[in-house]
């Protein structure tokens, strides 16, 4: 039983890398097209823990995926199993999420999220949870 539970468990990561390096190859197709057409500097692709692209203009954009998980959260009437974030080096940010519709979906299709606080939230609580960092806080109030 442990052995076909694992292989279920290496299937599925190895379904989950695939969708990952897939999203990765859409962002590099956008990445080449730019670098063909633009004639003032190119866009620089840096894989590693995460994959960072270097735009000209000097700041960079990072994507990185987090271990895939099976939840019963659901978003935008799929269920969640994977995700990741994407944003601008010290700048705005988004949550990818790998999402499951219908149920024998093995690959399913990646949304974006941003995140939000309700105004009555204590920013200062959150901060070192969820990934939430005093630089990922972006106040609203006289930006």
């Amino acid at each position: 039983m442990a052995k076909r539970e694992e292989a279920a468990r290496e299937r599925r990561l190895g379904l989950y890398r695939g969708v990952c390096k897939g999203l990765l190859e859409q962002f590099q197709q956008i990445v080449d097209q730019f670098n063909s057409e633009y004639h003032f500097g190119k866009i620089q692709t840096h894989p590693g823990a995460g994959t960072t692209y270097r735009l000209p203009s000097g700041k960079s954009i990072e994507v990185h995926f987090f271990e895939p998980v099976e939840t019963s959260v659901r978003v935008q009437g799929g269920q969640v199993i994977g995700g990741g974030w994407v944003g601008i080096t010290e700048g705005t940010s988004a949550n990818l999420v790998l999402l499951r519709t219908p149920p024998d979906d093995h690959y399913g299709r990646w949304v974006i999220c941003e995140i939000g606080f309700m105004a009555l939230a204590d920013l200062a609580k959150l901060i070192g949870r969820f990934g939430i960092t005093p630089r990922t806080v972006k106040s609203e109030v006289g930006d």
